[in-house]
């Protein structure tokens, strides 16, 4: 495995550490809460730590590699030359994507669209509420 996903022994913040420590915070967050805004941060922990769990399926092969050791043929997104063979079976290794410009790029054009979408939906809204003020119209 990747060692910035599990390797705690590297001196380096590890996802899977940060995971945990997440989750505890969440946990001990919960506990303590006396308000609204403590009961908010807990909820806040266990949405950051579930969020870097699904990036693990969401961003790597991890979901093609299971399906491989379940006897699926699917393609696991490396070269065949980088599978390892143990026991009679190909193990193919774990690789995870990155964040380039291209997903920055993605990442703004899906807000643009949003704030676009919003906008044409709220003069929509305010063109159908004009017509049924201004008519006998009645839904």
């Amino acid at each position: 495995m990747k060692n910035y996903i599990a390797n705690e022994n590297g001196g380096w913040a590890t996802s899977t550490a940060y995971i945990r420590q997440s989750l505890h915070k969440a946990i001990e967050c919960r506990r303590r809460a006396q308000s609204d805004a403590d009961l908010y941060e807990a909820l806040r922990l266990l949405g950051q730590a579930l969020h870097t769990l699904e990036d693990l399926s969401a961003h790597s092969n991890w979901v093609e590699l299971a399906l491989i050791e379940m006897g699926y043929h699917v393609f696991p997104h490396v070269g065949e030359n980088t599978a390892i063979h143990v026991g009679g079976k190909k193990i193919f290794p774990l690789v995870t994507g990155t964040f380039g410009g291209m997903d920055f790029i993605h990442s703004l054009l899906g807000y643009f669209l949003t704030l676009c979408c919003t906008g044409f939906a709220d003069v929509w809204q305010r063109s159908f509420r004009s017509f049924v003020t201004n008519t006998n119209f009645r839904c």
